[in-house]
Protein backbone atom coordinates (compact mmCIF):
# COMPACT_ATOMS: atom_id res chain seq x y z
CA UNK A 1 0.00 0.00 0.00
CA UNK A 2 1.35 3.44 -0.92
CA UNK A 3 1.70 6.39 1.42
CA UNK A 4 -0.18 8.79 -0.82
CA UNK A 5 -2.11 11.37 1.21
CA UNK A 6 -5.27 13.53 0.81
CA UNK A 7 -4.71 15.93 -2.09
CA UNK A 8 -5.97 19.49 -2.07
CA UNK A 9 -6.71 20.38 -5.69
CA UNK A 10 -6.28 23.80 -7.26
CA UNK A 11 -9.41 25.23 -8.80
CA UNK A 12 -9.07 26.66 -12.29
CA UNK A 13 -11.21 29.07 -14.26
CA UNK A 14 -11.58 30.09 -17.87
CA UNK A 15 -10.34 33.66 -18.20
CA UNK A 16 -12.81 34.16 -21.06
CA UNK A 17 -15.75 33.72 -18.69
CA UNK A 18 -15.74 36.85 -16.57
CA UNK A 19 -19.38 37.69 -16.00
CA UNK A 20 -20.18 35.72 -12.84
CA UNK A 21 -20.67 37.39 -9.47
CA UNK A 22 -21.82 34.64 -7.11
CA UNK A 23 -18.73 32.46 -7.56
CA UNK A 24 -16.51 35.44 -6.80
CA UNK A 25 -18.63 36.13 -3.71
CA UNK A 26 -18.25 32.53 -2.58
CA UNK A 27 -14.48 32.86 -2.88
CA UNK A 28 -14.50 36.37 -1.40
CA UNK A 29 -12.67 37.51 -4.54
CA UNK A 30 -13.76 40.92 -5.74
CA UNK A 31 -11.02 41.34 -8.32
CA UNK A 32 -12.02 38.47 -10.63
CA UNK A 33 -15.45 37.58 -11.94
CA UNK A 34 -16.00 34.28 -13.73
CA UNK A 35 -18.94 31.91 -14.18
CA UNK A 36 -17.25 28.51 -14.21
CA UNK A 37 -14.67 27.12 -11.85
CA UNK A 38 -13.28 23.65 -12.52
CA UNK A 39 -12.70 21.83 -9.23
CA UNK A 40 -11.79 18.33 -10.45
CA UNK A 41 -10.69 17.33 -13.94
CA UNK A 42 -8.70 14.43 -15.31
CA UNK A 43 -8.65 15.69 -18.89
CA UNK A 44 -5.00 15.75 -19.97
CA UNK A 45 -4.90 19.41 -21.05
CA UNK A 46 -6.95 20.57 -18.05
CA UNK A 47 -5.98 18.04 -15.38
CA UNK A 48 -6.33 19.27 -11.80
CA UNK A 49 -3.11 20.19 -10.02
CA UNK A 50 -2.20 19.33 -6.43
CA UNK A 51 -1.27 22.21 -4.15
CA UNK A 52 -0.27 20.52 -0.87
CA UNK A 53 2.61 18.29 0.28
CA UNK A 54 5.45 16.73 -1.67
CA UNK A 55 3.18 15.98 -4.64
CA UNK A 56 2.37 19.68 -5.14
CA UNK A 57 2.44 20.82 -8.80
CA UNK A 58 1.73 17.27 -10.03
CA UNK A 59 -1.46 16.81 -12.03
CA UNK A 60 -4.19 14.28 -11.35
CA UNK A 61 -3.56 12.32 -14.55
CA UNK A 62 0.17 12.10 -13.73
CA UNK A 63 -0.59 10.72 -10.26
CA UNK A 64 -3.08 8.14 -11.54
CA UNK A 65 -0.36 6.82 -13.85
CA UNK A 66 1.95 6.33 -10.83
CA UNK A 67 -0.42 5.29 -8.03
CA UNK A 68 -3.14 3.59 -10.09
CA UNK A 69 -5.66 1.75 -7.88
CA UNK A 70 -4.13 3.11 -4.68
CA UNK A 71 -5.34 6.53 -5.77
CA UNK A 72 -8.66 5.89 -7.52
CA UNK A 73 -9.60 2.36 -6.41
CA UNK A 74 -8.89 -0.96 -8.09
CA UNK A 75 -12.27 -1.29 -9.84
CA UNK A 76 -12.17 2.32 -11.01
CA UNK A 77 -8.67 1.86 -12.40
CA UNK A 78 -9.62 -1.42 -14.06
CA UNK A 79 -12.46 0.30 -15.93
CA UNK A 80 -10.97 3.73 -16.70
CA UNK A 81 -7.20 3.23 -16.59
CA UNK A 82 -5.33 6.53 -16.33
CA UNK A 83 -8.47 8.56 -17.10
CA UNK A 84 -10.20 10.08 -14.08
CA UNK A 85 -13.91 9.15 -14.35
CA UNK A 86 -15.55 12.36 -13.11
CA UNK A 87 -15.57 16.08 -13.78
CA UNK A 88 -16.68 18.52 -11.06
CA UNK A 89 -17.22 22.25 -11.36
CA UNK A 90 -18.91 25.27 -9.84
CA UNK A 91 -21.13 27.06 -12.34
CA UNK A 92 -23.07 30.30 -12.40
CA UNK A 93 -25.73 30.90 -15.03
CA UNK A 94 -25.81 34.48 -16.26
CA UNK A 95 -28.58 33.69 -18.76
CA UNK A 96 -30.89 30.74 -19.35
CA UNK A 97 -28.79 27.78 -20.47
CA UNK A 98 -29.45 25.81 -23.65
CA UNK A 99 -31.87 22.90 -23.45
CA UNK A 100 -29.52 19.92 -23.12
CA UNK A 101 -29.63 16.15 -23.08
CA UNK A 102 -26.86 13.55 -22.74
CA UNK A 103 -26.52 10.04 -24.21
CA UNK A 104 -25.80 6.90 -22.23
CA UNK A 105 -22.49 5.05 -22.54
CA UNK A 106 -23.75 2.61 -25.17
CA UNK A 107 -25.03 5.30 -27.56
CA UNK A 108 -22.03 7.59 -27.00
CA UNK A 109 -19.62 4.75 -27.70
CA UNK A 110 -21.47 3.80 -30.87
CA UNK A 111 -21.75 7.35 -32.25
CA UNK A 112 -18.72 9.14 -30.80
CA UNK A 113 -16.36 6.49 -29.38
CA UNK A 114 -16.72 8.21 -26.03
CA UNK A 115 -18.43 7.80 -22.66
CA UNK A 116 -21.96 9.06 -22.15
CA UNK A 117 -23.01 11.17 -19.22
CA UNK A 118 -24.90 10.99 -15.96
CA UNK A 119 -25.05 14.23 -14.03
CA UNK A 120 -25.87 15.64 -10.61
CA UNK A 121 -26.40 19.28 -9.70
CA UNK A 122 -26.64 20.85 -6.25
CA UNK A 123 -27.81 24.44 -5.95
CA UNK A 124 -25.78 26.64 -3.61
CA UNK A 125 -27.04 30.20 -4.21
CA UNK A 126 -30.44 30.66 -5.82
CA UNK A 127 -31.18 34.27 -4.89
CA UNK A 128 -32.96 35.80 -7.88
CA UNK A 129 -32.67 32.53 -9.84
CA UNK A 130 -35.17 31.71 -12.57
CA UNK A 131 -35.54 28.02 -11.74
CA UNK A 132 -34.93 24.90 -13.79
CA UNK A 133 -36.64 23.15 -16.69
CA UNK A 134 -36.20 19.41 -16.21
CA UNK A 135 -38.04 16.57 -17.88
CA UNK A 136 -41.60 16.95 -19.13
CA UNK A 137 -44.93 17.91 -17.60
CA UNK A 138 -46.72 15.19 -19.58
CA UNK A 139 -46.02 12.02 -21.54
CA UNK A 140 -44.61 13.07 -24.92
CA UNK A 141 -43.94 11.52 -28.31
CA UNK A 142 -41.11 12.32 -30.68
CA UNK A 143 -43.53 14.20 -32.96
CA UNK A 144 -44.88 16.30 -30.09
CA UNK A 145 -41.33 17.29 -29.13
CA UNK A 146 -40.46 18.13 -32.73
CA UNK A 147 -43.51 20.36 -33.03
CA UNK A 148 -42.73 22.15 -29.77
CA UNK A 149 -39.22 22.89 -30.99
CA UNK A 150 -40.44 24.01 -34.41
CA UNK A 151 -43.15 26.26 -32.96
CA UNK A 152 -40.90 27.59 -30.17
CA UNK A 153 -43.38 26.70 -27.45
CA UNK A 154 -41.25 24.40 -25.31
CA UNK A 155 -42.67 25.97 -22.15
CA UNK A 156 -45.91 24.10 -22.83
CA UNK A 157 -44.24 20.68 -22.48
CA UNK A 158 -41.21 21.23 -20.22
CA UNK A 159 -41.52 20.68 -16.49
CA UNK A 160 -40.51 23.94 -14.78
CA UNK A 161 -39.60 24.13 -11.09
CA UNK A 162 -38.55 26.93 -8.77
CA UNK A 163 -35.33 26.25 -6.89
CA UNK A 164 -33.94 26.99 -3.44
CA UNK A 165 -30.52 26.70 -1.83
CA UNK A 166 -29.81 23.04 -1.09
CA UNK A 167 -32.01 21.62 -3.85
CA UNK A 168 -30.47 18.73 -5.81
CA UNK A 169 -31.24 16.97 -9.07
CA UNK A 170 -29.91 13.75 -10.52
CA UNK A 171 -30.00 13.97 -14.33
CA UNK A 172 -29.72 10.57 -16.02
CA UNK A 173 -28.90 10.09 -19.68
CA UNK A 174 -31.89 11.00 -21.83
CA UNK A 175 -33.44 13.59 -19.53
CA UNK A 176 -33.72 17.12 -20.96
CA UNK A 177 -32.91 20.13 -18.78
CA UNK A 178 -32.13 23.84 -18.83
CA UNK A 179 -31.01 25.98 -15.88
CA UNK A 180 -32.34 29.52 -15.58
CA UNK A 181 -30.25 32.63 -14.99
CA UNK A 182 -28.68 33.66 -11.66
CA UNK A 183 -28.14 30.19 -10.19
CA UNK A 184 -24.89 29.06 -8.56
CA UNK A 185 -24.59 25.29 -8.50
CA UNK A 186 -22.17 22.41 -8.11
CA UNK A 187 -22.01 20.15 -11.19
CA UNK A 188 -20.83 16.53 -10.90
CA UNK A 189 -20.77 14.43 -14.05
CA UNK A 190 -19.08 11.65 -15.95
CA UNK A 191 -15.89 12.78 -17.59
CA UNK A 192 -17.39 13.22 -21.05
CA UNK A 193 -17.79 16.21 -23.36
CA UNK A 194 -20.82 14.78 -25.20
CA UNK A 195 -23.62 17.32 -24.78
CA UNK A 196 -26.52 17.63 -27.21
CA UNK A 197 -27.84 21.18 -27.44
CA UNK A 198 -31.46 21.02 -28.54
CA UNK A 199 -32.43 24.65 -28.23
CA UNK A 200 -30.77 28.00 -27.55
CA UNK A 201 -33.26 30.05 -25.49
CA UNK A 202 -31.26 33.27 -25.90
CA UNK A 203 -31.05 33.06 -29.70
CA UNK A 204 -34.40 31.22 -29.90
CA UNK A 205 -32.98 28.69 -32.32
CA UNK A 206 -32.60 24.93 -32.72
CA UNK A 207 -29.30 23.11 -33.15
CA UNK A 208 -30.04 20.88 -36.13
CA UNK A 209 -26.69 19.04 -35.93
CA UNK A 210 -27.25 17.95 -32.32
CA UNK A 211 -30.96 17.31 -32.81
CA UNK A 212 -30.37 14.38 -35.14
CA UNK A 213 -28.67 12.57 -32.22
CA UNK A 214 -30.74 13.99 -29.38
CA UNK A 215 -34.11 12.86 -30.69
CA UNK A 216 -32.85 9.27 -30.64
CA UNK A 217 -32.09 9.26 -26.94
CA UNK A 218 -34.56 11.62 -25.23
CA UNK A 219 -36.64 10.01 -22.51
CA UNK A 220 -40.16 11.27 -23.34
CA UNK A 221 -41.76 9.79 -20.24
CA UNK A 222 -43.35 11.83 -17.44
CA UNK A 223 -42.03 11.64 -13.88
CA UNK A 224 -44.07 12.82 -10.88
CA UNK A 225 -40.92 13.96 -9.08
CA UNK A 226 -37.59 15.15 -10.47
CA UNK A 227 -36.05 16.88 -7.47
CA UNK A 228 -34.16 14.90 -4.81
CA UNK A 229 -36.16 14.55 -1.60
CA UNK A 230 -32.99 14.52 0.54
CA UNK A 231 -31.46 17.53 2.28
CA UNK A 232 -28.61 18.17 4.70
CA UNK A 233 -29.17 17.21 8.34
CA UNK A 234 -26.94 18.34 11.24
CA UNK A 235 -24.05 15.99 12.06
CA UNK A 236 -25.17 13.40 9.50
CA UNK A 237 -24.13 12.03 6.13
CA UNK A 238 -27.16 12.18 3.83
CA UNK A 239 -27.23 10.47 0.45
CA UNK A 240 -28.40 12.74 -2.37
CA UNK A 241 -27.84 10.53 -5.42
CA UNK A 242 -26.55 7.07 -6.29
CA UNK A 243 -25.97 5.84 -9.82
CA UNK A 244 -23.54 3.67 -11.78
CA UNK A 245 -21.02 6.50 -12.10
CA UNK A 246 -21.00 8.05 -8.63
CA UNK A 247 -22.57 8.42 -5.21
CA UNK A 248 -23.11 11.91 -3.81
CA UNK A 249 -23.68 12.75 -0.14
CA UNK A 250 -24.06 15.98 1.80
CA UNK A 251 -22.48 16.50 5.24
CA UNK A 252 -23.46 19.34 7.57
CA UNK A 253 -21.12 19.45 10.57
CA UNK A 254 -20.47 21.66 13.58
CA UNK A 255 -18.22 19.23 15.44
CA UNK A 256 -15.43 16.84 14.47
CA UNK A 257 -16.51 13.98 12.21
CA UNK A 258 -14.46 10.88 11.36
CA UNK A 259 -15.37 9.06 8.15
CA UNK A 260 -14.40 5.39 7.84
CA UNK A 261 -13.23 4.58 4.30
CA UNK A 262 -11.82 1.08 4.83
CA UNK A 263 -14.59 -0.72 2.93
CA UNK A 264 -14.67 1.73 0.03
CA UNK A 265 -12.78 0.73 -3.12
CA UNK A 266 -12.77 4.25 -4.53
CA UNK A 267 -11.29 7.70 -4.15
CA UNK A 268 -13.41 10.10 -2.06
CA UNK A 269 -13.82 13.77 -2.87
CA UNK A 270 -14.83 16.42 -0.33
CA UNK A 271 -15.99 19.82 -1.60
CA UNK A 272 -16.54 22.54 0.98
CA UNK A 273 -19.59 24.57 -0.05
CA UNK A 274 -20.11 26.46 3.21
CA UNK A 275 -18.00 27.44 6.23
CA UNK A 276 -14.41 26.63 7.14
CA UNK A 277 -12.81 23.41 8.38
CA UNK A 278 -9.65 21.33 8.67
CA UNK A 279 -9.35 17.92 7.00
CA UNK A 280 -6.69 15.40 7.98
CA UNK A 281 -5.80 11.77 8.64
CA UNK A 282 -2.75 9.71 9.55
CA UNK A 283 -1.26 10.35 6.12
CA UNK A 284 -1.22 14.15 6.24
CA UNK A 285 -1.26 17.28 8.37
CA UNK A 286 -4.43 19.33 8.60
CA UNK A 287 -5.55 20.92 5.33
CA UNK A 288 -7.33 24.25 5.72
CA UNK A 289 -10.55 24.40 3.71
CA UNK A 290 -13.04 27.15 2.98
CA UNK A 291 -16.06 27.34 0.69
CA UNK A 292 -15.03 26.33 -2.83
CA UNK A 293 -12.04 24.19 -1.78
CA UNK A 294 -11.72 20.53 -2.81
CA UNK A 295 -9.78 17.55 -1.43
CA UNK A 296 -9.38 14.14 -3.05
CA UNK A 297 -8.75 11.34 -0.55
CA UNK A 298 -6.97 8.33 -2.12
CA UNK A 299 -8.63 4.92 -2.08
CA UNK A 300 -5.73 3.51 -0.04
CA UNK A 301 -6.48 5.82 2.92
CA UNK A 302 -8.45 4.22 5.76
CA UNK A 303 -10.27 7.28 7.02
CA UNK A 304 -10.55 11.04 6.99
CA UNK A 305 -11.38 13.48 9.79
CA UNK A 306 -13.11 16.80 9.23
CA UNK A 307 -12.87 19.32 12.07
CA UNK A 308 -14.97 22.44 11.43
CA UNK A 309 -13.79 25.88 12.48
CA UNK A 310 -17.40 26.98 12.10
CA UNK A 311 -20.57 25.29 10.91
CA UNK A 312 -19.62 23.77 7.55
CA UNK A 313 -21.23 21.88 4.71
CA UNK A 314 -19.49 19.42 2.39
CA UNK A 315 -20.45 17.43 -0.67
CA UNK A 316 -18.88 13.96 -0.67
CA UNK A 317 -18.41 12.07 -3.95
CA UNK A 318 -17.08 8.60 -4.74
CA UNK A 319 -17.41 5.99 -7.51
CA UNK A 320 -18.44 2.58 -6.30
CA UNK A 321 -21.48 1.40 -8.27
CA UNK A 322 -19.56 0.66 -11.48
CA UNK A 323 -21.43 -1.50 -14.01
Amino acid sequence: MSDIYPLKLKASFNTADKTGIKISKLYNNKSHYFNKLTLVSGVEEESSMVENGYLAENTLDELIEVYMGDLVGDKVYEKFGNEFPLSISLNETTSKSDLLVHPNDKYAKEKHKAYGKEKFIHFIDTEGAEGIDIGFNQELTRDMMSNSLKNKNLSSVLNHEQIEDGDSYYIPAGRVYSIGASALYLDIQQNSDIDYHLYDFVAESQNSEDLKYAMDIIDFSFEKKYKSSSYAKPEQTVELARCDSFTTNVLEISSEMEIDLRDLDSFSIYICIEGRAHLFNENCDAIELKAGDTVLVPASNNNVIIKPVEKSKFIEVFSEQLN
